[in-house]
């Protein structure tokens, strides 16, 4: 299960808010020469989106959202982490059942194989004897 978290607000430091307002406004001087619309002067306000993501793939939520539901209610979390440790659980015995099931079938499927042969080693030591004797 893939889940994604996107931050916008975040406070900057003076330091760090100049030195993105001067990449933006470059940026914008070298897109104004081949955009045919003019383009914002410095004195407009100059919209700036930084995007934070993460990526968590596992059986339960992070360690975040964990947090999250606790401040919800605080049985939320315990409630999650007990609903995946009986879905875990109930799969391996699935699993186990499994194999249990398939080597049941291989070994049915030797004992036949086994007595085919000593039927047919059975039925080809009668014939040479017969063929022997008449």
């Amino acid at each position: 299960m893939a889940r994604k978290k996107s931050k916008t607000k975040k406070q900057l430091s003076s330091r760090q808010n100049s030195s993105l307002e001067n990449i933006a406004d470059r940026a914008l001087q070298e897109d104004s020469s081949a955009s045919p619309f003019r383009a914002p002067t410095t004195s407009q306000a100059s919209i700036l989106q930084i995007t934070r993501q993460e990526h968590h793939s596992g059986p339960l939520p992070s360690s975040s959202e964990l947090r999250g539901y606790a401040n919800i209610d605080s049985s939320i979390p315990g409630r999650i982490i007990e609903m995946t440790e009986r879905e875990q659980k109930h799969r391996h015995e699935l699993e186990t059942k499994d194999a249990e099931h398939q080597r049941a079938f291989i070994d049915q499927s030797l004992q036949a194989q086994t007595k085919f042969i000593s039927r047919g080693q059975q039925f080809g030591l009668g014939l040479g004897l017969v063929s022997m004797g008449g």
